[in-house]
């Protein structure tokens, strides 16, 4: 009877199981609830961008039980009906009408109404004829007055041309204003013409005296043209050789003194010549400046100038020789010599007493003449006071243009050339053109090398691959251009695009940029353009937690919730001020106002140089004069030492690394004890990490060698598997379980190994 209870009250828990994981209350087959369909019948509202050129319907679902919301992108039309042009005077109007489809079929839509700003009158009558000029005019009275009207279509408007100095005319409404066509006042007139009536014809007796401006001389410089004096006139910018204006110099260019034949460049010498800060003469006691002069033009080289210090006097290597009275010296007559400074040749020292003597004769050599430059032919001269032969000058060679470099056209890859010419002449190489004049005399005309050369020719770009548009979301790419001539690769440009180049293509131009390949003309993806909805959802942001707000995009109609970024703190008090350490500058804790919490304000910025002040910017470190160890090294991990900063910020200098210490090994043994498995192996004694380590096996004697999970010699189960539970409530689970798995033919067998049962005689109630 007991073993017949126990049988009933597991299969009633073993049905209460089944019932428990079993769908219930549904038929075989039974279909589920179909998905909810929203249903949008009314704008909630219209979200416009600022131009009114698109906007959005925001829609709810009609079901009180749903109340989904979305965006709906509308149509944006124009309701022409309604369009008032604006005038001269009075704005105009527009009509956008923003339209969208609901879920039932109907039609909902918001309209906008734009001002049109009133145009002004137009006073002006570009492209016109002389006839149609003179009928934009009208005649208020019938007695010779003439006035501009506005030429726009139906507008009366007149106006009077008011004349300002140095302004355009300008045209303004007026009612009764007049301007005789006879007056032609002075302002109308010029140096070179006279005042003439633009209605009627009338001139003006007399023209205006020129302004004239004196234009000083100036002189001409190895790197700049100079020029003669004369007077320029202001207004007509005629020259004239004398202020009053009676002598007009028609060559405009003969007052040009051309820059001095030296290849473009000033002709520098290796030596400074020193000046007083006063620009007078110079002494190395009180300073000034040093500068190079140009030994062809004699203009000052700004660019070397240099400020020059008092300092102690430099004698020059060679001595200076003056003659008896202080002039030229001679050796046959005497004189003295002197030691001189060799930058300010001021005399040092008591100058030597020289008596008369024979001339020290030696021969100089010749200085070679150039193209351009003349030289000197060798002589025979005292090497001290240079008395002797005088050498002769050497005439300029003058070019000699032998040497002809043919034309070479230019292509879309390749720069060109004009025909010209080369100088052969050593260490000369200027370039010349060659020109034949009326009377089929050569000339030769000295160009630079950017002169003779041609640019390359316009690649002939046709399209290679069509491009396409991106979109918020997915990149898109240009137009390719490809040049059927040498095939290279271009995109379409403007012209302020770095690289961009023109071309003209049939009076057309175009700018056009080069790529390498088409992965160059990948055009990046725009981005959404989030409209933010700040009426409903909206979750503000406060300074300790970020806000949200639904969104759609303007461009794509895409919905999205945007995260909105916390505010900044608000300070309620101030509760502590932390002076400056090491590794921070100064700042201030404050507690917030909003949200009570603490927040930190630093006082100092890397970046803003006002507040780089003592008090407020980190303190400099202050290093020990000696090494200690920062990082003690480990058995496998190296360490640092070094001169550690004495404020205790945790930073160093001369930093070195420690080596490893490496492992103390030593032999270890642990027996086994029960059913838990021993060990051996070499273990390090500082970090007690195993390099070597063998598991020493549990005795055969304490395995289960009964077959039922339990250790034939001390009776441990060795099995934590619920079937060897010893506990009364999980022996009856473990019976009911045991139940369902003879009922459903499953044979299990436990994670030790042992069979759960093999029959049914097998099972056995718990007691």
């Amino acid at each position: 009877m007991r073993k017949t209870l126990k049988k009933s009250l597991a299969l009633v828990l073993s049905l209460l199981m089944l019932l428990s994981v079993s769908p219930l209350g549904l038929a075989e087959g039974e279909p589920e609830d179909p998905p909810h369909t929203h249903v949008y019948t009314e704008v909630s509202n219209w979200l416009w961008d600022d131009d009114y050129s698109s906007c959005a319907a925001k829609v709810v679902c009609s079901d009180e039980s749903c109340g989904q919301m979305t965006f709906l992108t509308a149509e944006i039309s124009e309701d022409t009906t309604a369009y008032e042009a604006a005038s001269c005077i009075n704005t105009g109007k527009k009509v956008v009408v923003a339209e969208v489809t609901l879920t039932n079929g109907e039609k909902a839509s918001n309209r906008k109404e734009i001002v049109i700003p009133a145009l002004g009158h137009d006073f002006t009558a570009p492209d016109l004829t002389d006839a149609e000029a003179v009928a934009a005019r009208v005649n208020l009275a019938g007695d010779g007055v003439h006035n501009w009207k506005c030429i726009r279509e139906g507008c009366t408007a007149v106006g009077i041309m008011q004349l300002k100095e140095g302004t355009e005319d300008v045209c303004v409404p007026v009612t009764d204003a007049t301007v005789p066509c006879t007056s032609t006042g002075d302002n109308v007139k010029t140096c070179t013409s006279k005042a003439v009536c633009d209605v009627c014809g009338a001139q003006d007796g007399d023209t205006l005296p020129h302004d004239l401006t004196e234009v000083p001389a100036v002189a001409a410089t190895c790197l700049t043209d100079g020029n003669i004096g004369y007077w320029k006139c202001n207004d007509c910018g005629a020259y004239f050789s004398d202020a009053e204006g009676n002598t007009e110099i028609k060559d405009k260019d003969s007052v040009v003194i051309a820059k001095y034949s030296n290849n473009g460049e000033h002709k520098g010498p290796e030596d400074y010549a020193f000046f007083s800060n006063d620009g007078g003469e110079y002494d190395c006691t009180e300073g000034g400046y040093k500068v190079k002069i140009c030994a062809k033009c004699g203009e000052v080289l700004d660019e070397t100038h240099i400020t020059v210090d008092a300092m102690d006097h430099v004698e020059a290597a060679d001595w200076k020789y003056v003659g008896e009275d202080g002039g030229q010296f001679d050796c046959t007559k005497g004189g003295y010599r002197t030691k001189v400074c060799k930058n300010c040749e001021k005399e040092l020292g008591t100058p030597e007493v020289l008596a008369g003597k024979d001339h020290n004769y030696i021969r100089f050599p010749e200085v070679p003449a150039t193209c351009t430059e003349s030289g000197l032919t060798a002589y025979r001269a005292c090497s001290v006071c240079k008395y002797g032969e005088e050498p002769s000058v050497i005439n300029p060679l003058g070019h000699k243009i032998d040497q002809k470099v043919e034309a070479v056209t230019p292509d879309c890859t390749h720069e060109g050339n004009i025909e010209y010419w080369k100088c052969t002449r050593d260490k000369c190489g200027k370039l010349f053109v060659k020109s034949t004049g009326e009377t089929g005399e050569e000339t030769f005309t000295s160009v630079t090398e950017e002169g003779v050369k041609l640019a390359k020719t316009a690649h002939t770009f046709v399209l290679d691959t069509a491009g396409e548009a991106a979109t918020c979301t997915d990149s898109g790419k240009k137009d390719v251009f490809k040049c059927s001539v040498c095939g290279q690769l271009a995109v379409a440009a403007t012209a302020e695009e770095e690289g961009a180049y023109s071309i003209v293509v049939d009076e057309e131009t175009k700018y056009y940029k080069d790529i390498a390949n088409a992965d160059e003309a990948v055009i990046p993806m725009l981005g959404h353009q989030w409209i933010k909805d700040e009426e409903n959802d909206y979750v503000a942001p406060t300074c300790i937690s970020k806000g949200s707000c639904n969104a759609f995009c303007s461009k794509c109609g895409t919905t999205t919730v945007l995260t909105l970024d916390m505010i900044p703190h608000e300070s309620k008090r101030l509760i502590e001020t932390v002076a400056p350490t090491c590794l921070r500058g100064k700042y201030e804790i404050h507690e917030c106002k909003n949200c009570g919490q603490t927040y930190e304000k630093d006082l100092y910025k890397e970046n803003d140089a006002s507040t780089h002040v003592d008090g407020i910017e980190p303190l400099a470190h202050e290093y020990s004069g000696f090494v200690t160890t920062i990082v003690e090294p480990t058995c496998t991990e190296t360490g640092i030492e070094g001169r550690a900063c004495l404020k205790g910020c945790g930073t160093y200098l001369d930093g070195n690394v420690l080596p490893a210490k490496g492992h103390s090994l030593a032999d270890v043994r642990e027996e086994p004890v029960g059913h838990t498995p021993g060990y051996y192996g070499k273990q390090c004694s500082v970090c007690g990490e195993f390099t070597e380590k063998e598991e020493i096996s549990v005795p055969a004697e304490c395995l289960d060698t009964n077959g039922d999970a339990k250790c034939g010699v001390c009776g441990k189960i060795l099995c934590d598997h619920m079937c060897h539970s010893e506990n009364a409530f999980m022996k009856i689970v473990w019976f009911v379980v045991r139940l369902w798995y003879q009922f459903l033919g499953i044979n299990e067998t436990c994670d030790c190994g042992i069979p759960h049962y093999t029959k049914a005689s097998s099972i056995v109630v718990p007691d």
